[in-house]
């Protein structure tokens, strides 16, 4: 399993936003700044096929509809009415996906002939999973869990070739939490700040105790305001915004 990291910081750092692509083709969170972030890595929007929404704030969400715009519009044609035609993509996410992207769609493109959302009606399928819920085909399993944020948000655990990884999305820390953690061998856990404590999200001393208790496993901090790795724990990794990693 490849991970790249389009973005590994947040809103209030000069790190991008968290996002991530497994395997070049499954898209996790798509905050502003998400799809040029993809195409710096030389991915684009016909590369994906799955794209997994932790929660509906911008920073995880906000890029979704400039790139539902770009997967309308292959660029390279000049055509603006050219849908890829044998291309199809599914967006899983919390219960209320589809009625929010098409709540975007009608802020930034008000006008009823710019419906894109139901031109690509064929070639997107949402899927919105509730808590405890799962998604499966034949190359990828992904289970939806509860964390504690603000309203719902997923946490993810993602099965690709018998490989186990868990993403948290925002959260503070959590029992449904720890149960994931137990299943997997790599995370990829936020943490905004290294002490401070933040409603709503996991800090750098949070994740320590578990990476010491589970030294099987792999830890990946994500999220991150402007600081590098300040431990030397062997088993927590600090990636960079373009970096690429194998599970």
């Amino acid at each position: 399993m490849k991970v790249n990291f389009l973005g590994t910081g947040t809103m209030g750092s000069s790190r991008k936003n968290t996002s991530f692509v497994i395997n070049n083709h499954v898209l996790v969170d798509i905050g502003n700044g998400a799809l040029n972030a993809l195409r710096d890595c030389g991915l684009d929007t016909i590369d994906i096929n799955t794209m997994l929404i932790t929660h509906f704030h911008c920073d995880h969400f906000g890029d979704i509809i400039n790139y539902l715009w770009r997967f309308k519009v292959k660029h390279i044609t000049g055509k603006e009415d050219l849908i890829c035609k044998d291309h199809r993509l599914k967006i899983i996410g919390p219960i209320g996906l589809k009625d929010k992207v098409r709540q975007l769609k009608e802020l930034f493109f008000p006008k009823p002939d710019l419906d894109y959302i139901e031109m690509l009606s064929s070639h997107i399928e949402f899927i919105e999973l509730d808590y405890n819920e799962s998604f499966q085909n034949e190359k990828l399993r992904v289970e939806a869990f509860e964390v504690n944020h603000v309203g719902q948000c997923n946490g993810y655990l993602i099965e690709i070739d018998d490989k186990k990884l868990v993403y948290t999305g925002d959260t503070a820390m959590c029992d449904s939490l720890i149960v994931k953690i137990a299943e997997a061998y790599s995370i990829i856990i936020e943490a905004g700040t290294i002490s401070e404590p933040v409603k709503g999200h996991i800090n750098l001393n949070e994740v320590i105790p578990l990476a010491k208790q589970w030294k099987d496993k792999n830890f990946y901090i994500v999220h991150r305001r402007d600081w590098n790795n300040p431990i030397g724990i062997e088993n927590m990794f600090f990636p960079n915004d373009g970096e690429s990693i194998v599970i």
